[in-house]
């Protein structure tokens, strides 16, 4: 529960956050319908936001991957985080720009979008900017996948270690 107003939906009470999973394309017409009509802050890895883009009625082809989740953003009408990987992840609101990721040798990536969504979800809830808070989740993501197993998101002190490396 997040105690701040969502800045894309400024008439509901709380922020949410909506990470869909590969699911997202056999949620019934009427359930994603009140999921867009909610306007959480929604996030997604790539395979995902090709679904949600399908769901949207969004072509594909047109134009680049940053093209289309703007588009995505604009149809959502709401904040999209779409993660990229050791890339990063995207932050369309609706205009799209790349959060940068962490290079690391990934040994498990089982997990890894659970802990970027938690990750994220804790520095929303402590009021850290949506920009600010993808770039958190993005170390935590990354630490997480140098672990074996699902469960192995950092800790907060981990996480300030490797954001402390990056701004070296």
């Amino acid at each position: 529960r997040c105690s701040r107003r969502s800045p894309a939906a400024p008439n509901r009470r709380f922020l949410a956050l909506f990470d869909p999973s590969p699911v997202v394309a056999d949620i019934d017409d009427e359930t994603f319908g009140e999921m867009v009509e909610y306007r959480p802050v929604w996030s997604c890895n790539e395979r995902e936001a090709v679904l949600i883009a399908g769901r949207l009625g969004l072509p594909m082809h047109q134009g680049t991957f940053r093209t289309l989740i703007e588009r995505m953003a604009r149809r959502l009408d709401s904040a999209l985080i779409v993660r990229v990987g050791k890339g990063g992840a995207w932050l369309a609101r609706p205009e799209a720009e790349l959060v940068a990721g962490f290079p690391v040798h990934a040994i498990d990536t089982n997990g890894a979008g659970d802990c970027h969504a938690g990750v994220l979800c804790a520095e929303l809830s402590r009021g850290t900017g949506l920009r600010e808070a993808v770039g958190i989740a993005n170390a935590a993501a990354a630490i997480a996948v140098t672990r074996r197993g699902p469960a192995t998101c950092p800790s907060r002190i981990e996480v300030e270690k490797l954001l402390a490396m990056q701004t070296l």
